[in-house]
């Protein structure tokens, strides 16, 4: 009996290890075509990558959901020349909900000023009809 809980102990750590690494494979591939959305300024594959609820926290404070980000990145207000997060750690909190935190280096021009930022970022995925969906972004800026 004993031999049993362990081989099932054994199962089960091996198939949740598993579990996280391809979701983590499948998170970082979709943050890759995210930013590469962005950067391309592609409004409808952006669109597709968010979720409807979208919360999105600048680090100037500014506080958009979809429609106003949408709006924002249509209108020219956010230009992405450089948008890429290293350091990046994922939560699981189930099958269909990761937190991200890591660092984020962003470069681009806001309302056509040039800007550079380096900084933290939390990111709240969530998965529906099998695609990773961003619904929350918080970033904060590094202080020198």
């Amino acid at each position: 009996m004993k031999s049993k809980i362990i081989l099932l102990f054994t199962f089960l750590l091996f198939a949740n290890s598993t579990f996280a690494q391809s979701n983590i494979a499948s998170i970082k591939a979709f943050e890759q075509k995210r930013y590469q959305a962005l950067i391309n300024a592609d409004i409808a594959t952006t669109t597709k990558l968010i979720s409807p609820d979208l919360l999105y926290t600048h680090s100037n404070l500014n506080f958009e959901n979809k429609q106003a980000y949408l709006l924002a990145l249509t209108s020219g207000k956010y230009k992405f020349e450089k948008f890429e997060t290293d350091s990046t750690q994922y939560v699981f909190l189930n099958k269909k909900t990761v937190i991200a935190a890591g660092f984020v280096h962003m470069q681009g021009r806001y309302n056509d000023t040039p800007y550079q930022l380096d900084g933290r970022f939390t990111a709240v995925y969530t998965k529906t009809k099998h695609q990773w969906q961003l619904a929350a972004w918080q970033t904060t800026k590094k202080v020198n």
